[in-house]
């Protein structure tokens, strides 16, 4: 019950008289006896080593040991021989009880535990007849009588669970206080923690009575805390008490105000308990616990990341020698958690690792806990079956977990407090496999384990998935019973109170179910029930990210269903903040955001069709701007621009500052895991590396949620800041366009292909539906492009010949011609787009299209679009100059943004080039590429440097690009499209990869010619993050980018990039200080149509020759 070694007893009427009882400490998880026989000498030892003073000479001790039978009836009748109203007859009694106390700490012999309370019981009877004259002195002894006697009946009901007993101790604990004179902390500590047994909050495990005791368990410490004067031992255990009794009251009434308290006492306590103590590791691990029940309401990634970091250093604090294998499984729940709420295949990987760690020590323990072993195996069976949702493992081995499911079920009696759960896991995993099989016995099996479950106890969780495993039988057999069943079912469970994660999903479910029933009866009512639900499920602020999306787009498909287009507009908001408020959210690294958008980039895309059919193209166009390179955007924005009219605003200020620690944490966190070599760095790192990596993770999260509520008070305080670091309006964006200028968004779906026109032609955005053109279309083209480019080894490095950059040596195709490609995107995009415009053709034209492709359309070709053959021949190059733009915002922003000129310091144009690198086959044609730019700038007064070869290491290329303005690098170059920020480029020492380049300290940089291979290709999984090398330069700061969509022939590339400089040379024409020309990176676009222009007519009319002008490419400004 305490751990507090000693308690005196002081008698007020007399300062030297006391008792000195050992308390016996938490007399907790008794067995039952010690089978080893005790004999009387025990009892006999114990007797000597207490002193009792508490009501005269130490006569009665020494009678008691002088005691010819010193067996238990022997001593009890020498007492008995004092009368009733002796001071002995009671000293003594006290005395013996503290020995027999003393005797079960050693033997657990419950007798022992008998006769204590009988001794008690009588001792304060006849106390209450005040045998002693001074009054004082016989309530202050009765009041530790009841004290000590309510902590015996509490050790008696912990070894028999007896709740009698725990009633008993309440009620004596309460009327030694209420006798007390001067109540201490220990005596309320004792009190309140009788009540949180009795709630079942303490370790005895017996509650579920009055819980209504759980409020005064909570006063009950708080007066503890209250009377505890400095340095009192009771306080640690009356704070512990304190943040236990909120916390187990939290989960009774969901008063988030207790929730909050409770972990703020328990960081209290955390403070207070000492490194090395033992009751550390159990003060942190109920501390994760609050954090992890903060998640499940607020869905907060700063919760969840904490109580893995608390729990992680639970297991560091842990004693060697002592059993850890649920706290490995907590620590795995709470990474089974965070995966669960978003998405994270990484996370499943270590709740795997820590649940089989769980498992193997509770093999090992010499501890055997009977349920513990099929509980870790039911959890790691349920990892796994989440770990098939993302890809991980077979779908085959479904069937192997359902029957290893089932043969931990059956080592359960069916009496057992734990088979209702067992039950419930094992009917989802047979929902699994019908889900693999669509076999009706699979889902039959999967409703009689909820049923069976649901027969024992019923709880919101297996109510729900019995609800849903009907809507599943539903879906089949058109049961009407099952679907009606279905709506009862998930309606109990949300009337149930379960938390918000569930709700969120059992809302979504009641949604699906009432739609199902629409489809048989076509009740109206229906619907709107259907509606509302998906409403209520999408509309909820902590749910699950997939539950919330999943939700929104039932709700847009069904209203639009019941009342048109228009009516899904609020329902694709919601999904939308969803995305980019959650799914993007800035709490969690770069990487872990890109896997997030790869699940939702569809939702984007789909959001915008339905709001082009509802004849709301600005919402359409926001969707698309809100939901597109939203990775880059955050990027840029940590290094976001001055605003003059709050350039000396402290809250700004600290902005800056709080940007500049979040983009370091995020480089910190890059630089600690290769998420490439994610699995293995599982395998490999020591435990306290990766606590150190979760702990990093945490802090990130952390500073994220300060910039973002710093971001609120800025726009909600600061005059004319409400679109801070947001987008401007679409007219204002109309208005910085160019005159001869337009940006074009093409969208594609499915079922749609659009186009999306601004230009100062158009006063507003123009609308152009491409009916000749559709989503199986550009995914055709764009599967016939990837294969050619494979059939001729223009793609991936395995060998190269002398004179091309390509990855392989081209070979024999039977893939779709490149021209057909062009002729494709020709006749149903980028026409249309041409006549939509009113261009016409010209031999240099001044017309700017800046091309906005989404989903396949990103790595297609349109800025080569044309026919090539025949007598029709026609190609956009005779219309417009062409570029691309990851989102139109970033366009914008370069367009209107008031930048320095170059300084002395870093302008000029640094040229690297290698024609060799580690590991891959050379390149000569770099090294005249760099001569012959080099020769261009020779006759003029640009500063440049040249890095060649050994010269060209990762360090003096990176040291160059902070210095000079334009960098051109002729090189082997490689997207990565698991990692995008792992995208290289191959030095003569080694990668420059994108990531460092985005943590350099790159300012006023203009132009950068990226004469590579693969330094435009996209990601298909990411094609509305725009995840490749040119994109990523723009991030870092450069203004324009000239990329490569393939590999480039190494003979063509120094003509291309010599007549290149010589245009923009030429175009660029200004001066600073009378004679220092600085090159325009503006005029890149035109510099670069001049110097393909010139190729093309070169080359024969084939299409190998297409592939060798096609793929150089123009990204910004």
């Amino acid at each position: 019950m305490s751990d507090l070694a000693q308690h005196t007893l002081t008698d007020p009427g007399e300062g030297n008289s006391t008792i000195e009882e050992d308390q016996v400490g938490r007399m907790g998880d008794a067995e039952g006896g010690n089978s080893n026989p005790y004999s009387t000498t025990d009892l006999q030892e114990a007797l000597p080593t207490i002193t009792c003073r508490c009501v005269g000479p130490p006569l009665c001790l020494g009678l008691l040991m002088s005691t010819p039978d010193m067996t238990l009836e022997g001593i009890r009748k020498t007492i008995l021989q004092f009368p009733e109203t002796s001071p002995c007859r009671i000293g003594g009694s006290l005395t013996l009880a503290i020995a027999l106390e003393r005797r079960y700490m050693d033997f657990k012999q419950l007798d022992d535990l008998n006769v204590s309370i009988d001794l008690r019981e009588q001792t304060a009877a006849l106390l209450k007849t005040k045998i002693f004259e001074n009054e004082d002195r016989t309530t202050w002894l009765l009041s530790r009588t009841f004290a000590q006697l309510s902590f015996v009946l509490f050790t008696r009901h912990e070894h028999t669970g007896n709740t009698d007993d725990l009633d008993r101790a309440i009620e004596v604990q309460r009327e030694s206080l209420r006798l007390a004179k001067e109540q201490d902390a220990l005596s309320w500590w004792s009190l309140g923690h009788c009540l949180m047994a009795r709630v079942g909050c303490a370790t005895c495990g017996h509650g579920g009575r009055n819980p209504e005791s759980i409020d005064e368990a909570v006063k009950a410490f708080e007066q503890g805390l209250d009377h505890a004067p400095p340095g009192d031992p009771a306080t640690n255990p009356c704070v512990a008490g304190l943040a236990r009794a909120l916390h187990f009251r939290f989960k009774q009434t969901k008063h988030v105000e207790d929730l909050e308290r409770s972990i703020e006492t328990f960081k209290r306590v955390t403070i207070l308990t000492q490194e090395g103590d033992t009751d550390l590791p159990i003060i942190l691990e109920e501390l994760g616990e609050a954090l992890n029940s903060r998640f499940t309401v607020s869905g907060d990634i700063i919760d969840i990341n904490d109580a893995i970091a608390v729990q992680h250093k639970v297991l560091f604090c842990t004693p060697p020698d002592l059993d850890i294998s649920w706290r490995l499984h907590k620590l795995a729940s709470y990474y089974h958690h965070r995966a669960a709420k978003f998405g994270e295949p990484e996370y499943l990987e270590e709740a795997d690792r820590f649940q089989m760690a769980a498992l193997q020590s509770a093999l090992a323990s010499s501890e055997k806990k009977e349920d513990a072993i099929p509980l870790i195996l039911t959890s790691v069976l349920e990892v796994r079956a989440a770990s098939f949702a993302h890809g991980n493992y077979d779908w085959g081995k479904i069937e192997d977990i359902v029957q290893a499911q089932q043969q931990i079920l059956d080592q359960f009696p069916r009496d057992h407090h734990a088979r209702w759960s067992l039950l419930e896991v094992l009917g989802k995993r047979y929902t699994d496999l019908f889900r693999k099989s669509g076999q009706i016995e699979h889902i039959q099996k999967a409703i009689d384990s909820h049923r069976e479950s649901c027969e024992a106890l019923k709880t919101p969780s297996n109510l729900s998935s019995l609800g849903s495993a009907l809507l599943l039988r539903f879906e089949l057999t058109k049961d009407r019973v099952d679907i009606e069943e279905a709506i009862t079912l998930v309606t109990q469970a949300i009337d149930m109170g379960p938390d918000n994660t569930m709700l969120t999903r059992l809302l979504y479910l009641l949604g699906e179910a009432y739609a199902e029933r629409y489809s048989i009866s076509q009740d109206s009512e229906d619907l709107d029930k259907a509606i509302s639900h998906f409403q209520s499920s999408a509309s909820s602020s902590v749910g699950p990210q997939g539950s919330r999306l999943e939700a929104a787009m039932a709700w847009a498909y069904y209203a639009s269903k019941k009342h048109g287009p228009i009516a899904a507009l609020d329902a694709l908001d919601v999904a939308m903040d969803v995305i980019t408020l959650h799914g993007a959210s800035q709490d969690q690294g770069v990487t872990r955001r890109h896997q997030r958008l790869s699940t939702t980039s569809f939702v984007v895309l789909d959001a915008a069709s339905r709001a082009l059919r509802a004849e709301r193209v600005d919402k359409a166009l926001q969707y698309l701007e809100q939901g597109r390179g939203v990775v880059w955007r955050q990027l840029h924005d940590l290094r976001m621009p001055v605003y003059p009219a709050a350039e000396n605003h402290p809250l700004v200020d600290r902005l800056r500052t709080v940007s500049r620690d979040l983009d370091a944490a995020e480089r910190k966190i890059r630089g600690a895991f290769n998420y490439d070599e994610k699995f293995r760095w599982l395998e490999e790192t020591p435990v306290t590396q990766r606590m150190l990596f979760r702990e990093n993770e945490a802090e990130y999260a952390k500073i994220a949620k300060e910039r973002e509520d710093l971001l609120r008070t800025i726009r909600e305080t600061i005059p004319d800041f409400g679109r801070f670091l947001l987008q401007t309006s679409i007219k204002d964006w109309i208005k910085a366009l160019p005159e001869h200028g337009a940006v074009v968004v093409v969208n594609v779906t499915k079922s749609n292909c659009d186009v999306i026109i601004l230009s100062r032609r158009f006063e507003e955005p123009k609308h152009l539906p491409l009916d000749k053109f559709s989503g199986k279309k550009a995914k055709d083209l764009q599967e016939s492009l990837r294969a050619l480019l494979v059939d001729t080894g223009m793609l991936q490095r395995r060998e190269a010949s002398l004179d091309t950059r390509a990855i392989r040596p081209a070979k024999a195709t039977s893939s779709p011609t490149l021209s057909t490609i062009l002729r494709e995107l020709w006749l149903g995009v980028v026409k249309p787009v041409v006549d939509a415009l009113g261009l016409q053709q010209s031999e240099a034209p001044g017309q700017r299209i800046w091309w906005c492709p989404t989903g396949p359309l990103a790595s297609l070709p349109l800025h080569a679009a044309g026919i090539s053959r025949g007598s029709t021949r026609d190609d956009l190059s005779g219309y417009a100059i062409s570029s691309y733009t990851p989102t139109v915002a970033s366009l914008i922003e370069r367009l209107t943004e008031q930048r320095e000129p170059p300084s002395k310091d870093n302008r000029g144009v640094c040229m690297v080039s290698t024609s060799t690198a580690p590991g891959l086959l050379p390149i000569p044609g770099t090294r005249r590429e760099v001569e012959a730019i080099y020769a261009q700038l020779k006759g003029t007064s640009i500063s440049s440097l040249r890095l060649e070869e050994e010269e060209a290491t990762v360090q003096a290329t990176t040291l160059a690009m902070e210095n000079y303005s334009c960098i051109h690098l002729a090189c082997h170059g490689s997207q990565d499209r698991t990692e995008p920020l792992n995208s290289r480029f191959y030095l003569h020492d080694g990668k420059l990869d994108l990531s460092t380049i985005l943590n350099s300290n790159l300012k006023n940089t203009d132009l950068a010619f990226l004469s590579a291979c693969e330094t435009s290709v996209g990601n298909a999984r990411l094609s509305e993050e725009v995840v490749h090398l040119a994109a990523g330069m723009l991030a870092a700061g450069y203004r324009g980018v000239v990329g490569t969509m393939w590999s480039i022939n190494d003979a063509h590339a120094p003509q291309v990039a010599e007549e290149f400089y010589q245009e923009l040379i030429k175009r660029s024409g200004g001066q600073i200080d009378g004679n220092l020309l600085v090159l325009d990176g503006r005029q890149a676009a035109f510099a670069l149509r001049h110097a393909v222009q010139r190729l093309r007519g070169r080359l024969e009319d084939s299409d190998s020759a297409l592939l060798s002008w096609v793929p150089y490419v123009h990204f910004g400004l």
